[in-house]
């Protein structure tokens, strides 16, 4: 009888068969146990690191094909020949980005040449004699140049870069594209009203996001403050909302951290190499390419709506390219006094950029699997 109900036990699932030893006492609470903060750091010590590896590996196995088949080095220069083909329609952005570029030099350039020009000359003097002040004047237009278009782009040139972009794809019959961004970014904001009169239908229960602050003088302040200051404010306040959450500092914190850091560290380097002279900036030309066309492109992304996040992954992933474009883009910057055409030329070139990656997400939403979706809708 015994050997009967073995048997029949043996035969039955072990994940059906619970024994009377093993009903859960339900009078005793299961609390879960908290990591310490030593094993919070050491974990996201770990992670990150895993995921610089991750990094590199997916930079450095797609850089070959991206910096020479997928043809982005040709955009700055295919800028340069839109800009002289609709020269009549690009002409409009000169004047005001002219007049405020040679204030910006002027502003500079006096506090340079009276101030580290006297120190840069005496030095490459006694060390090169009569050519190192040849060396130290060529050094200053250069360093005079880039700060002065450093400064125009984080003050002023947004306005008009936003408008070469859009003049750009609606010449190269693209408006429909710069509509949906615009019919979206109204319904976003809450302004129903002006789509109404504009005779747009409207999408069912529209729920704004994000009511307008319509201080003119705090937004200019805060967006040009955004760009001089490498710190994403909402995520400090985030992340110290989340001061006491150790799952959300193992998980997420620590990689963000790290990419701060890194992003210093790469800042820091920069201004201190861009003191050499004449290798200097054409260092900071090849260290700073990704970031140069990632701006150039950015307001492709802010109509596709992608976030910080995404646009990291998608350099990452195709940094070949970015590096491609901000190199040829550089060069062209560097050109002491006219540097500002170049800037417009090089929006032009990420513009036509744009163009094909909108024209390549169409001929990808076409392909659809069995069920009729698309097959890749979001990467471009």
């Amino acid at each position: 009888m015994t050997q009967n109900k073995i048997e029949v036990v043996s035969q039955l699932d072990a994940s059906t068969y619970i024994s009377k030893n093993d009903v859960p006492n339900k009078s005793k609470k299961t609390e879960q146990i908290q990591p310490t903060w030593f094993q919070v750091y050491r974990f996201g010590l770990q992670n990150s690191i895993l995921g610089v590896r991750d990094t590199l590996v997916l930079i450095f196995c797609n850089f070959g094909n991206d910096f020479f088949l997928s043809g982005t080095l040709k955009y700055p220069l295919l800028g340069i020949v839109e800009y002289i083909k609709r020269f009549n329609l690009y002409s409009k952005f000169i004047t005001p980005l002219f007049l405020f570029h040679i204030g910006t030099i002027t502003m500079v350039g006096v506090p340079y040449m009276i101030i580290i020009f006297p120190l840069q000359a005496t030095n490459l003097s006694m060390i090169f004699g009569v050519f190192g002040v040849v060396i130290a004047l060529i050094q200053s237009f250069m360093e005079i140049n880039a700060i002065s278009l450093l400064v125009s782009k984080c003050m002023y040139f947004d306005t008009y870069m936003e408008g070469v972009f859009e003049s750009v794809l609606k010449a190269n019959g693209h408006s429909d594209f710069i509509i949906t961004y615009k019919k979206n970014y109204l319904v976003k904001h809450g302004r129903v009203p002006i789509l109404e009169l504009a005779g747009v239908e409207i999408p069912r229960d529209p729920k704004p996001l994000k009511r307008p602050n319509n201080n003119i003088f705090w937004n200019y302040m805060k967006k040009s403050l955004k760009k001089l200051v490498p710190i994403n404010i909402a995520f400090v306040k985030f992340a110290w909302s989340k001061r006491n959450d150790k799952i959300y500092w193992m998980d997420k914190a620590f990689p963000e951290v790290g990419y701060f850091i890194f992003t210093i560290v790469k800042l820091l380097f920069i201004v201190v190499i861009s003191n050499v002279p004449i290798i200097g900036p054409l260092t900071v030309v090849l260290l700073a390419s990704s970031m140069r066309a990632k701006g150039n492109l950015k307001y492709y992304f802010k109509m596709t709506g992608y976030d910080h996040t995404m646009i990291r992954v998608l350099v990452h992933r195709h940094y070949g390219q970015f590096f491609g474009f901000g190199v040829v883009a550089g060069i062209i910057e560097t050109v002491p006094f006219v540097s500002f055409l170049g800037a417009i030329s090089n929006q032009i070139g990420g513009a036509l950029w744009a163009i094909q990656l909108i024209e390549l997400k169409k001929t990808r939403d076409i392909i659809v699997n069995e069920n009729g979706e698309p097959i890749n809708p979001i990467q471009p």
